[in-house]
């Protein structure tokens, strides 16, 4: 993701990521704000199921999610490689979170 946050990347944050990592998801943040990506990297959200199935998520222009798109399994190499390109490459939500209260809902940065 990059900064600063669209309304509904704070609304993920704020009601999905914080209830989320509290009851112990192990949710990861690759924020590039300012640097380029890791290489590999795909420039969009995806899921890996199972490590066999890739689903490519879609959102609408408000860049609110609206599905995803099953890809087919000549993607599964390519998608695992963004998927360790990524995780080596972002940090845990929580301490994320903690370093940027200027992305939560009612911070005046005045």
């Amino acid at each position: 993701m990059t900064r600063p946050l669209t309304p509904y990347l704070r609304y993920e944050c704020e009601w999905g990521y914080v209830a989320n990592t509290s009851a112990g998801e192990d949710v990861l943040i690759l924020d590039v704000t300012g640097r380029a990506a890791p290489p590999y990297a795909v420039d969009h959200d995806f899921w890996l199921l199972d490590d066999e199935h890739v689903l490519k998520m879609i959102y609408d222009d408000e860049h609110r999610f609206v599905g995803a798109e099953h890809l087919g399994t000549h993607w599964l190499a390519m998608y695992r490689r963004a998927r360790d390109a990524a995780v080596g490459a972002a940090e845990a939500f929580s301490s994320w979170w903690a370093r940027h209260p200027e992305e939560h809902r009612g911070h005046n940065a005045a």
